[in-house]
């Protein structure tokens, strides 16, 4: 649905956003488990997923 320029979700939308949200953030926490990104990666990394205040 839109409003002018402002799109509006619908209950199904806004479970999939949420789903793909939650998904990202599992998968960037198992990279932050894993050791597999050195510090200067994860920050890169944070910075592109934009999620994580400082």
């Amino acid at each position: 649905m839109r409003f002018n320029s402002l799109h509006i979700l619908g209950e199904e939308e806004k479970y999939d956003r949420d789903s793909k949200l939650i998904e990202l953030v599992r998968k960037y926490k198992e990279l932050e488990a894993s050791n597999c990104l050195n510090q200067r990666e994860l920050h890169a990394l944070r910075l592109k997923l934009f999620f994580y205040e400082y």
